[in-house]
């Protein structure tokens, strides 16, 4: 019995492993190869910049720390373990709070003033798909003596205020005077509408800018409206004194143009460069400054890339290196075609070009080469745009509205300051009162590529033209006379039988420019004696003076 009990139990041995051996066989015909599962996100998240700046110093003792990364981070693995400030080797108490890609540091109470401030997120910080950061990134910045007080403005807006023929798929953006808490910078303090409806979006901020990226096209020929709220506060915690509001009315297309790189500092091939230069790029038309980063900028010296930051703000950026660069030696400049304008269409091709840096440092001074209107001037056009060039170029980023100023006495002018390489001017935000004298003033603050402070402050004065009495009127006066234009050939204004529409045409095709009369093409055209017939001199003053008066749609 026994016997037979074995035999059984060991047929059923049998039979179980032949059973398993099959089964294992039958196995490799549903094989899984690793190389057909669907790839993940294997990339390390990087940081796109910091603030307060890397090397910045004067900065408030009432800041805060934030670093903006390239993509959204695991909220758990960012904590004050993996990001901390210390002072020295003393560790700043304080919290730590996300908001998107941008993490902020507040301490628990103010920094100590004339301080040096070490900032340091390491590898323990992960994105979302668990990829750590390849290595720690550190930076530094002093505080000031003093805590900021001053309340931040707007410098810039895109499309700028009244922009007509903006495009549907524009990223409306704004520029800050100064670093800002990027957590006050969300969907409630900075809208665009379209009548009272609210247009659904995300907001990004990096380097002073905040950009609102609409979630579709926004509808063609309509006017949009945009607002920061006082919501918006700095990185000391002061808020704008008051709202901002400005309108655009878009176009009936999409822009679908690539931008291009119009200019750049060093130029191509340039030599005996300043080794503190700080490389800059102009391009065609205004960027989306989140996709100007020093991912999309490069530096190098042969294989290597040079570190840095990255700052811009409409159709500028520049580049910073974190440390002079070595004398005697080639370095290549990168813009990538990561690179986007407003409207979100990216550069054709990368962009590269190559200068040779000096055997010594660059310890000049810049200096006022020339101003318009010229000192002592009289008769200057209310719309006028004071302008100045300088001796070399400059870093853009330090001729703002501070630094470059327009008084009516003790009261200063407002208004927005725009440049490009050795040139900037600034652009009143109404137009100045007749028969009065303003000054303007550029402060020792402006620097220019390769850092230098100019030696003192330069100032300079003019006198508005006297209110005239002429009344010319578009309608009545210019417009037929104008018309006489198309008896001898055809115009790209497009005349029209109804003023106000043949105002517009001409406007828009540049022929009349109400803010810069004496640049309009019309104007320069008939001070160089076209026509030569068929127009009378008086006919032609009577245009001239309407223009001077404002080139008034009347």
């Amino acid at each position: 019995m026994k016997n037979s009990r074995r035999r059984i139990e060991k047929g059923i041995f049998s039979a179980a492993l032949l059973s398993l051996a099959l089964f294992i066989g039958s196995c490799t015909k549903y094989e899984i190869k690793e190389d057909s599962l669907p790839a993940g996100d294997l990339t390390a998240p990087t940081v796109l910049s910091a603030t307060p700046g890397n090397n910045s110093t004067d900065i408030s003792t009432n800041s805060i720390a934030s670093v903006t990364f390239s993509e959204t981070l695991n909220t758990g693995t960012i904590t004050s373990s993996s990001f901390t400030i210390k002072q020295g080797t003393t560790v700043i108490p304080g919290t730590v709070t996300i908001n998107g890609t941008v993490v902020t540091f507040t301490p628990s109470s103010v920094f100590s003033a004339n301080t040096q401030y070490t900032g340091t997120i390491t590898t323990a910080a992960k994105d979302v798909a668990g990829n750590a950061m390849a290595s720690d990134f550190t930076w530094i910045f002093t505080t000031a003596a003093v805590a900021d007080v001053t309340a931040p403005t707007i410098l810039s807006v895109l499309p700028s205020v009244n922009a007509t023929s903006a495009a549907i798929n524009t990223m409306p953006s704004v520029t800050f005077s100064e670093a800002m808490n990027a957590g006050t910078i969300t969907n409630a303090s900075f809208t665009i509408k379209q009548g009272t409806s609210v247009v659904a979006g995300t907001i990004t901020y990096s380097n002073n800018i905040a950009t609102f990226t609409p979630s579709t096209s926004l509808q063609a020929s309509k006017v949009y409206t945009g607002t920061i709220t006082t919501a918006a506060k700095d990185v000391s915690g002061n808020a704008l004194a008051s709202n901002y509001t400005w309108s655009f009315t878009t176009s009936a297309l999409a822009d679908e143009t690539a931008p291009s790189v119009l200019s750049v500092s060093p130029a191509q091939n340039a030599t005996s460069v300043a080794v503190n230069n700080k490389p800059m790029v102009t391009f065609s038309e205004a960027m989306n400054q989140s996709t100007v980063t020093s991912s999309t900028f490069l530096l190098k010296q042969g294989a290597t890339t040079v570190p840095g930051t990255v700052t811009g703000s409409g159709s500028t950026a520049t580049f910073s290196p974190t440390t002079a660069l070595v004398n005697n030696t080639v370095y290549t400049a990168t813009i990538t075609s990561a690179a986007k304008d407003v409207s979100g269409n990216t550069l054709a091709a990368n962009y590269t070009w190559s200068f040779t840096t000096a055997s010594i440092t660059d310890a000049t001074a810049p200096t006022v080469l020339s101003v318009s209107p010229a000192q002592n001037a009289t008769s200057v056009a209310v719309n006028y745009k004071p302008m100045v060039t300088f001796s070399e170029a400059m870093n853009q980023s330090t001729v703002t509205s501070s630094t470059f100023t327009l008084k009516q006495g003790s009261t200063t002018i407002a208004g927005t300051v725009t440049g490009s390489g050795s040139a900037a001017t600034f652009t009143p935000s109404a137009a100045l009162s007749n028969n009065t004298v303003y000054t303007v003033t550029i402060t020792a603050g402006v620097k220019d590529a390769a850092g230098n402070s100019m030696a003192s402050n330069y100032s300079w004065s003019f006198t508005t033209v006297t209110a005239t009495t002429s009344g010319k009127s578009f309608s009545a006066d210019v417009a037929p006379i104008l018309n006489l234009c198309n008896t001898c050939h055809t115009h790209k204004w497009t005349p029209s039988s109804n003023s106000s529409t043949f105002y517009t045409n001409m406007v828009n095709a540049g022929y009349v420019v109400p803010a810069s009369p004496t640049t309009s093409k019309i104007y320069s055209k008939i001070n160089n004696g076209h026509p030569s017939s068929g127009v009378t001199t008086t006919q032609k003053n009577t245009i001239l003076t309407w223009m001077t008066e404002g080139s008034k749609n009347n």
